[in-house]
């Protein structure tokens, strides 16, 4: 997570990605010592303070080229991480929850969704012939539980689908309900991080 303070012109003005261009420019010229890289958060102080306002984040092409994106808004209206940044194949679950935060920060996000391969869920028997249950693996080091959660669950399509992460140790960019919940509790002892889909 990166904190610059960059004043945004009006969007009437400009288009969307007009205004990536630039703030994206202003970033590398006004803060040389940011080294930026896929994944990262940046917050703009000068639009954030409510909820994930201002909160931007680093991506990257086929070539390896840098760019800034927005938060997506199809799960939350104030901001989910995006498609492309996909748990398990791309980042270790709640990476972008675990992370350090300067202390001028003031957003947060507002929910803790992250994209899933269904294809790696397939991989791990959690997706089987359509049917859908409770799943236990270990990967990287780390004992994961996921489990089905909701009627209907948030698939995208038919590429990614969208889970909740619950983390045993939190930072000050988690939201207070990103931490244990009451029905949790007692299985945060036999597993590192649980997702609920």
């Amino acid at each position: 997570m990166h904190y610059v303070h960059i004043p945004i012109k009006n969007e009437d003005d400009y288009s969307i990605s007009k205004l990536l261009e630039e703030l994206m420019i202003n970033i590398t010229e006004k803060y040389p010592k940011i080294e930026l890289k896929y994944g990262d958060f940046i917050e703009n102080g000068y639009e954030s303070g409510y909820r994930s306002n201002g909160i931007y984040m680093i991506n990257k092409n086929d070539k390896d080229e840098l760019s800034i994106i927005f938060l997506e808004n199809h799960m939350d209206d104030y901001g989910t991480i995006p498609e492309n940044f996909i748990s398990f194949t791309h980042f270790e679950p709640g990476y972008h929850f675990e992370m350090e935060i300067p202390t001028e920060c003031k957003s947060y996000m507002h929910n803790n969704y992250i994209p899933i391969s269904i294809n790696f869920l397939r991989k791990q028997n959690w997706i089987k012939k359509g049917t859908e249950k409770e799943c236990y693996f270990t990967y990287k080091d780390k004992k994961y539980l996921i489990r089905k959660n909701r009627k209907y669950l948030h698939k995208l399509n038919n590429k990614i689908i969208y889970g909740q992460i619950y983390l045993k140790k939190i930072n000050q960019f988690d939201y207070y309900r990103f931490s244990s919940i009451d029905n949790l509790k007692e299985e945060y002892n036999n597993y590192d991080k649980i997702i609920l889909i």
